[in-house]
């Protein structure tokens, strides 16, 4: 019998999970939403602001918890932000993970990817 052992990068293809949302006020705003006895652990952010004004994005891991990263972005710029190797792991299970601006704007795009895990 022949055969080929074959590789995937961070895990089988029905265990990624992606959204975009969109953003304009200094309301925390759902990115990924939770799942039962899950971890939702980030491989990619892509954040893009379409307005004139400049603000921060904060993420965080959990509704109301702590602030785990802040990205400034520029007015029509935008990030993409790849966790290469490793992803950015939630803390815990059955939380969303969340973005909240600075500052009302226009339009922020922010899409998030990640894999789930156990």
């Amino acid at each position: 019998l022949g055969g080929r052992q074959v590789v995937r990068l961070n895990n089988p293809r029905g265990l990624t999970i992606q959204n975009t949302i969109t953003v304009t006020t200094t309301t925390e705003t759902t990115l990924l939403a939770a799942a039962a006895s899950t971890y939702h652990d980030l491989t990619l952010l892509v954040i893009t602001n379409s307005s004139a004004t400049a603000v921060r994005v904060d993420i965080r891991d959990a509704t109301a918890g702590t602030i785990r990263k802040s990205y400034n972005i520029a007015a029509n710029g935008g990030a993409v932000i790849p966790m290469q190797g490793y992803p950015w792991e939630q803390t815990a299970v059955n939380n969303n993970w969340t973005a909240q601006l600075s500052g009302a704007v226009t339009d922020i795009r922010i899409t998030a990817q990640a894999v789930k895990n156990q």
